[in-house]
């Protein structure tokens, strides 16, 4: 089994499609490297949205149970509130 030592996460959240802002507008790397510069939190706001990001940690995850999980996120429910995996080791 392959099993990560960290799982990394940021959890977007706030107005209707805040999890698409973030990814479209802001974009995931740009997010996570300001809440991480900001204590693990961060906030956007413009006049296309509004979102704010947390990183999360977690311990051992295998990958193979975040694709399992996938399975059961409502799609629609992924434009609001929604974690994207962060890469922490490249």
């Amino acid at each position: 089994m392959n099993m990560t030592k960290n799982l990394t996460v940021l959890y977007a959240h706030g107005d209707d499609y805040a999890a698409t802002y973030i990814e479209g507008d802001v974009g995931i790397k740009k997010a996570y490297e300001a809440a991480k510069a900001n204590g693990g939190k961060a906030t956007f706001s413009d006049e296309d949205g509004y979102a704010e990001v947390e990183i999360r940690e977690f311990g051992e995850v295998d990958p193979a149970f975040i694709s399992f999980v996938g399975n059961f996120v409502d799609y629609d429910a992924t434009k609001h509130d929604y974690f994207f995996v962060i890469d922490t080791e490249g």
